[in-house]
């Protein structure tokens, strides 16, 4: 279970970083060897700022560790011709904070009264990008920063 610092971090983290007009690179699924489990990479190229009026972009890439669920939907093709340009991007600190719209795709997951709950104690990040690349939504339980 994350600490309340190490998910505030990652709430920063996130709200420090341009999403708009950034780009999905590549989307990695690793088994994670220590325990049961994945972890799952992405590897973007982030906009820095807009200095000249064109935006100056840097790779970085995030790692959500003990990702418990992924649902992605790239349109691959489609891609070639958006580059992989993010819409947008919403974080949440834990499903329980999510609206009920936005929940509802997922109730299936949130097994409450059972000792293994694969949601609980995960924040939840949806990437959308710019049609018709599709998006990609994770529920993690921590963030890394390579």
């Amino acid at each position: 279970m994350p600490s309340e610092s190490e998910v505030d971090w990652a709430i920063q983290r996130f709200s420090n970083l341009y999403w708009h007009d950034s780009r999905l690179l590549q989307q990695h699924v690793l088994r994670r060897t220590e325990s049961r489990g994945y972890d799952v990479r992405l590897d973007f190229d982030f906009i820095q700022d807009y200095g000249t009026g064109k935006p100056k972009y840097a790779p970085k890439s995030l790692i959500f560790l003990d990702c418990q669920l992924i649902q992605s939907e790239l349109d691959l093709f489609g891609m070639t011709f958006t580059r992989g340009t993010i819409s947008e991007a919403t974080f949440c600190r834990s499903f329980a904070e999510l609206d009920a719209e936005t929940q509802k795709p997922f109730r299936r997951y949130d097994l409450q009264n059972m000792p293994i709950n694969p949601i609980r104690d995960c924040f939840y990040l949806r990437i959308e990008l710019i049609p018709p690349g599709g998006s990609i939504t994770l529920f993690a339980r921590l963030l890394e920063e390579m």
